[in-house]
C-alpha cells in the first residue's frame, strides 16, 4: 500500500490502522458537527471516527532547522525518514466531489487541538471528509497558512497568498455505508529551486560515483553556480541542487516516492539540461549508484522524490567531453505553470550553472633561449585573475623541467573582462630544455591546464 506524502514525502493518508483512520458510513457519529456550506465545522477530536470519511496526517515539526537552502554545507548524508510533511503545513483543503452529486470542501486546521495532537513535535490530525458517492474525485491541498474562520479545526476557506504545499488530484471508489480504506500520496509541488550554496558536493559521495575533484573539475568558490573545467580533456563532477516547497521548507525521503506534482496535482517532473551537446547530464539515484555512461545526455528529468540522496537535494551527475570549447549551462526548472487558486500565480523557478573551460591559445610553445614569447588563456565569468604555477598549488609562476630546474619565469597579464582573455608572458633563461607550467582558474584552484615550452 502507498502511504501519502503530503507536501512531501510520505505523509500518511493511508488506511493503514496505527497510520490512517479512513471510513465511509460507520462508526459512532461525532458529538457536534455538521456539513454548512460545503465545509465541515463542528467539535472533532482527533479520536472521533463518525461518519464520513476520516484522514490521518503525521506531520513531524522540527523546529530546529534553519528554513533557508543556504545552511546545507556540508551536512552528512541523512537518513530517508518515511511519512514525512512539510513542517509548515498548516492546513489541508479536502474537496471531495462526484457526478450527480454536489462537491464538497473542508477546510481542516493542521495547528488545531481539536483535530490535531502533538507529542515530541509530532503532530498527529484526524480530519472527517463527506462521503457523497461511490465513486469519487479527491482534490487535496496542502497549505502554509491555517483556515478563515476556523472553529473547532474547522474553517470556510483560505486567505488570499496562501500558498500549496502539495497537492493530489485522484479517484477514489469507496461504500456507502460501509468503512473504506484509501491509499492516497500527495506529492510535493517543488516550488523553489535552489542552488546548494557552493554548489558541488565536496564529501560523503560514494566512490562509485563520479569522484567531484580533480585536475579537470572544480567549483568557483565566490561564484556557486560557476564550475570550470579543464578544456581539452575530460571531464566529470557532481553538482547537487535542493529545492523546498513555497513555506521554504524542505522534504525528506519516503519509501515510496512520491511524484512531483504542480498545485494542481498533476505529475510535473523537474527537468534538468544543458545547452552543449559536450556538456551532459544524468540524475543520481537514491541509494548513490553511478549512471551508466548511457544516462548521460543532453537532457534529462527528475520525476519523483526518489532521486534524493541528501535530506533535501538531488544529485546530479555531469560530464564535458574533450571537446568541450566554450562556456555553456546546465539548467534546472521545476515546470510549474498551474496557477495557485490562492494568489491566481503560478510558481515558476529555475537554478542555472555555467560550466567553462578553462583554455590557453596553446599548449606547446617554442622560445629562444633568453628570449621570450606569450600565450592566452581564457577564462569566462571569472572573478579574478589566472596565475600560473610548475606544479599544483606552487603557486610560483615558474616553467620547471621534471627535476625542479626552472628554465622559465611567467608573468601573468590582466583579465579582459570583455572577452575574459588573458595573456601569460614566458620569459625562458639561457638554459635549453624543456619545461612545463600550468595556467589555473584562482577561484576554482583545483583546475589547471599544462603547457609545455621548448627553450632551444
Amino acid at each position: 500500500m502507498r502511504f501519502a506524502s503530503l507536501g512531501g514525502f510520505g505523509a500518511a493518508l493511508a488506511c493503514a490502522a496505527f497510520l490512517v483512520a479512513c471510513g465511509g458510513g460507520g462508526g459512532s457519529a461525532p458529538t457536534s458537527g455538521s456539513l454548512t456550506g460545503g465545509s465541515m465545522n463542528g467539535n472533532h477530536a482527533a479520536s472521533n471516527q463518525g461518519p464520513g470519511t476520516h484522514i490521518t496526517v503525521v506531520i513531524h515539526r522540527d523546529n530546529t532547522k534553519t528554513h533557508t537552502h543556504s545552511h546545507l554545507r556540508r551536512v552528512a548524508t541523512s537518513k530517508r525518514n518515511p511519512k514525512f510533511v512539510s513542517e509548515n503545513a498548516e492546513g489541508l483543503q479536502i474537496t471531495v466531489a462526484a457526478t450527480g452529486a454536489a462537491s464538497q470542501s473542508v477546510y481542516a486546521d493542521l495547528t488545531s487541538s481539536s483535530l490535531c495532537n502533538t507529542v515530541s513535535s509530532v503532530t498527529t490530525c484526524v480530519i472527517t471528509v463527506p462521503t457523497i458517492a461511490t465513486n469519487e474525485q479527491f482534490t487535496l491541498l496542502e497549505t502554509d497558512s491555517v483556515p478563515q474562520n476556523s472553529t473547532n479545526g474547522y474553517g470556510t476557506g483560505f486567505s488570499n497568498g496562501t500558498n500549496i504545499l502539495g497537492a493530489l488530484n485522484a479517484s477514489e471508489s469507496v461504500q456507502l455505508g460501509a468503512a473504506n480504506n484509501l491509499a492516497l500520496e500527495v506529492g510535493p509541488v517543488a516550488a523553489n529551486l535552489y542552488d546548494c550554496y557552493y554548489g558541488l558536493i565536496d564529501n560523503g559521495v560514494p566512490n562509485a560515483l563520479p569522484q567531484p575533484h580533480n585536475s579537470n573539475y572544480g567549483i568557483d568558490t565566490s561564484n556557486s553556480t560557476r564550475l570550470v573545467v579543464t578544456g581539452g580533456a575530460a571531464a566529470n563532477g557532481v553538482i547537487a541542487v535542493e529545492y523546498g516547497d513555497a513555506s521554504g521548507c524542505w522534504f525528506n525521503g519516503d519509501t515510496t516516492p512520491a511524484p512531483f506534482v504542480d498545485v494542481n496535482g498533476s505529475p510535473t517532473p523537474i527537468s534538468v539540461g544543458s545547452s552543449s551537446t559536450a556538456l551532459t547530464v544524468a540524475p543520481i539515484v537514491n541509494n548513490g549508484t553511478a549512471p551508466p555512461a548511457s544516462a548521460y545526455t543532453q537532457t534529462n528529468s527528475i520525476p519523483n522524490d526518489g532521486y534524493y540522496w541528501y535530506d533535501c537535494e538531488f544529485l546530479i551527475g555531469i560530464k564535458t567531453s574533450a571537446s568541450f570549447a566554450s562556456a555553456s549551462t546546465i539548467t534546472f526548472n521545476n515546470n510549474l505553470t498551474a496557477l495557485n487558486p490562492f494568489t491566481s500565480a503560478a510558481y515558476p523557478n529555475t537554478v542555472t550553472y555555467q560550466v567553462v573551460p578553462l583554455t590557453v591559445s596553446s599548449t606547446s610553445v617554442t622560445v629562444a633561449a633568453s628570449g621570450s614569447t606569450m600565450v592566452t588563456g581564457t577564462d569566462s565569468n571569472a572573478s579574478d585573475p589566472m596565475d600560473a604555477e610548475s606544479a599544483y598549488g606552487a603557486q610560483d609562476e615558474n616553467c620547471n623541467t621534471g627535476g625542479g630546474a626552472t628554465l622559465a619565469t611567467i608573468s601573468p597579464g590582466s583579465l579582459n573582462g570583455t572577452n575574459w582573455t588573458q595573456p601569460f608572458t614566458i620569459n625562458a633563461g639561457s638554459t635549453t630544455g624543456t619545461c612545463t607550467f600550468y595556467i589555473y582558474d584562482t577561484d576554482a584552484g583545483t583546475v589547471t591546464l599544462p603547457i609545455t615550452v621548448t627553450i632551444n
